[in-house]
């Protein structure tokens, strides 16, 4: 890390916040770090990501590589990350000796895998769809005759965006679904009906203040 956790001596142009991902997100929380006067630097594959117009320093490299993280974590007084495709094992390593994380790496561990993530929010008492691990046709087939048709067969991890979901209209595909997530953990999720989707976003500081954001 660039300076000692104790910053209270520091102004906000001495401070860089390394951020794991250069898209649209990861550009725009730069655009709002730098209105904080905050220095911002940038881990991508993409060279020419969007951040990358606004980045004061940019490493070229996978979200997931050790190497370029501690890099990337060196540059930085505190870490975050716009994609899940973040490798929560070396933040959770930074996290043991000192450097600041947010959110934690145990949020990024919880949010990479979709049945974890489901699982968590059941047990907070969260409502979610009904929702169960599937491994082979024949168990998919009956929970899909469980939940009724349509049901959604999700990739469990690198599944973000809608990517890594397969609509089960019939039990005829069924089998399809489960062979295009061939050797994927997988889960079958009740299909909901709904009107809208409505998000709210919520923010806390490490002294424990929350703050929501309008319903978008």
């Amino acid at each position: 890390m660039k300076h000692s956790l104790d910053k209270s001596e520091l102004s906000p142009n001495d401070i860089t916040l390394g951020i794991i991902g250069g898209g649209q997100l990861g550009k725009m929380i730069g655009i709002e770090a730098k209105r904080m006067s905050l220095n911002v630097a940038y881990l991508d594959p993409d060279m020419n990501c969007p951040a990358s117009s606004i980045a004061d320093q940019m490493i070229v490299s996978d979200f997931k590589d050790e190497k370029s993280i501690i890099q990337l974590a060196n540059k930085s007084d505190v870490l975050t990350f716009e994609i899940e495709l973040a490798n929560s094992s070396v933040l959770k390593d930074l996290e043991s000796t000192g450097y600041a994380v947010h959110p934690a790496s145990g949020v990024l561990n919880t949010i990479q895998n979709k049945l974890r993530q489901k699982r968590f929010l059941r047990e907070k008492g969260i409502q979610v769809p009904e929702f169960e691990e599937v491994t082979t046709v024949e168990q998919a087939k009956k929970i899909c005759d469980e939940f009724g048709y349509p049901s959604v067969l999700k990739a469990c991890e690198d599944s973000y965006d809608g990517r890594g979901n397969f609509l089960v209209r019939s039990v005829h595909d069924v089998k399809r679904g489960v062979q295009y997530f061939e050797g994927r953990r997988c889960m079958i999720e009740k299909f909901i009906h709904f009107t809208k989707e409505v998000s709210v976003m919520v923010a806390r500081n490490t002294r424990g203040h929350t703050v929501s954001f309008p319903v978008a």
